[in-house]
């Protein structure tokens, strides 16, 4: 979790609505990590542990340690590497474990989640998943990781101030994504899809903002945006303030080839824009009133149409953005998550 992405910005949060619960919340990771910096910031007791490999025995034996001395009750885990060392060491202590799934299954589920008390993922289709191979339902929850309503909120002041200062004109249409330069998020599939919607329509941007720690792809993206001619269309602009850069846009698209629900398109909802997404992982369970527009993965065509139909018709982009709004705040906000949360660990 060295990155600033969903996975680790997640488990922050989570960290949040523990101690607001009135529970003591203790995370452990890499010193290097982004997660290790803002858990300090925002008050929460961080111990320092490798994670350099699945079996480790220098992060299980300090964990063992950890979870004596703080009297640690549940152990909660989130990716592979964290996962195998933390789970051992916390049944080794007699303490219940929750695994937190953030993404659907290459693999058939092996023995950690046979081992784990409690399997938290971030869709129903991924829980479903579970199910299937044979993981006892009563202990796999579905808990999404909805943003908080009282930050993600239309603001007409941010969005001329970011607008004017990512470089959109008054009348552009602006295509925004919050993929990063990551391969496996494909935000290269909109270059091609940008550069024939153009043809015809000369008023549209594409904002790409994310991290790039990817330098390989990096290059491959800024030579592809070169190569078609769309240095004054296409604008990298690193890490931003998500809100900020939301209110900045006026189409989100999710272009992903492997997701769980993606934390991005979420907050894209709830800032109220038109939305269009790959149908993949649990992401049409934010669907729940035809509210976005969902292509299959593999679809560029049928992403070029919808995008094109979106930038044509205002009225439709008015109607979804409002859908999108109003539905997350309803049925996809952190105060879902914070019930259900306290529900799962008062459970255990």
């Amino acid at each position: 979790m060295c990155s600033k992405g969903g996975q680790p910005k997640r488990v922050l949060e989570d960290l949040k609505i523990i101690k607001e619960l009135g529970y003591k919340a203790y995370v452990a990771c890499n010193t290097k990590s982004w997660l290790y910096r803002a858990a300090m910031a925002n008050g929460i007791t961080v111990f320092d542990v490798p994670f350099d490999h699945i079996a480790g025995p220098r992060s299980f034996f300090k964990l063992v340690k950890i979870i004596k001395q703080n009297n640690i009750n549940i152990v909660h885990t989130h990716s592979s590497k964290d996962s195998y060392v933390a789970a051992f060491s916390a049944k080794l202590c007699g303490k219940k474990v929750v695994r937190t799934r953030h993404m659907d299954f290459e693999n058939p589920p092996g023995l950690l989640y046979k081992m784990a008390d409690a399997i938290v993922t971030t869709g129903k289709k991924i829980r479903l998943e579970l199910i299937d191979a044979g993981i006892d339902e009563k202990k796999v929850f579905s808990i999404p990781s909805y943003p908080d309503e009282t930050i993600f909120n239309r603001n007409e002041d941010i969005r001329n101030i970011k607008r004017n200062e990512y470089g959109a004109e008054k009348d552009d249409i602006v295509i925004g994504t919050l993929t990063g330069l990551k391969r496996d998020k494909r935000p290269h599939l909109l270059l091609d899809i940008l550069t024939n919607i153009s043809k015809n329509i000369k008023n549209v941007k594409l904002f790409v903002a994310g991290v790039d720690n990817d330098v390989v792809f990096k290059q491959e993206f800024f030579k592809k945006t070169d190569k078609l001619n769309l240095n004054e269309r296409v604008k990298f602009l690193g890490y931003v303030d998500s809100y900020e850069f939301l209110n900045a846009i006026d189409i989100y698209v999710c272009p992903s080839k492997k997701e769980g629900i993606p934390q991005s398109l979420m907050q894209a909802m709830m800032v109220g824009r038109a939305c269009v997404s790959s149908d993949v992982g649990s992401i049409k369970e934010l669907n729940a009133d035809n509210n976005m527009i969902l292509v299959k993965k593999d679809d560029l065509k049928g992403f070029e149409k919808h995008i094109t139909r979106l930038i044509l018709d205002s009225g439709l982009r008015k109607t979804l953005a409002n859908k999108n709004y109003f539905l997350s705040r309803r049925y996809f906000c952190r105060t879902k998550v914070k019930q259900m949360l306290k529900d799962m660990y008062e459970k255990l």
